[in-house]
């Protein structure tokens, strides 16, 4: 494992990234929001410009998670780019009380496929809001990541629950261990 772990929370604007770090964060989460200028777009009084910042502190490693919440609009996307460098994995977030959460989805994967396509950058799909009134199912989200040909775990959770957010990580952290196992296997190394 690297001596820094990173993970991104990315998704569009409303699906929860900044409720996800600020309830499991071990710190006071540090926030970039601002009045949004476009209520009526975005259905939010405030939205996330630059990251949000949490970390969490993972006593078996005696080492810190750290967590960015990305901002969710695409005029933000240079911010994406530069805090990819060195990221272990990605938590993408869906609002699936929206009509339009599938394209959204779809958006954020095309977004992000460079990175996932490195070595060893997982990634976990939470679905949110599905307590409001379900759009999708999980087969339909299911669909989109065949499309981009990426193996994730989909999970509908509550970002304001910590004991949820925490299960999204957990399914990361599963899946970076299996893609490590896979790659020590390949390499003819052996795994323990």
């Amino acid at each position: 494992m690297p001596k820094k772990l990173k993970v991104l929370f990315a998704g569009d604007v409303g699906t929860g990234k900044t409720t996800a770090i600020n309830s499991i964060s071990d710190i006071p989460t540090v926030y970039t929001d601002v009045r949004a200028s476009d209520i009526e777009d975005i259905g939010k009084t405030h939205t996330t410009v630059a990251f949000d910042y949490g970390e969490i502190h993972l006593a078996y490693l005696n080492n810190r998670l750290r967590l960015y919440g990305l901002p969710g609009q695409v005029r933000f996307s240079f911010i994406w780019d530069m805090l990819s460098d060195g990221v272990i994995g990605i938590v993408l977030l869906a609002n699936n009380h929206r009509d339009n959460a599938l394209s959204e989805t779809e958006q954020f994967l095309q977004a992000f496929l460079p990175i996932l396509q490195k070595e060893q950058v997982a990634m976990v799909l939470g679905l949110t809001h599905s307590d409001v009134r379900a759009q999708y199912k999980s087969k339909d989200y299911w669909r989109i990541l065949q499309k981009f040909r990426i193996n994730a775990p989909i999970l509908s959770i509550d970002a304001r629950e910590k004991n949820d957010v925490l299960l999204l990580l957990e399914a990361l952290f599963s899946q970076i261990e299996a893609t490590h196992r896979q790659t020590m296997h390949e390499s003819g190394n052996s795994c323990t």
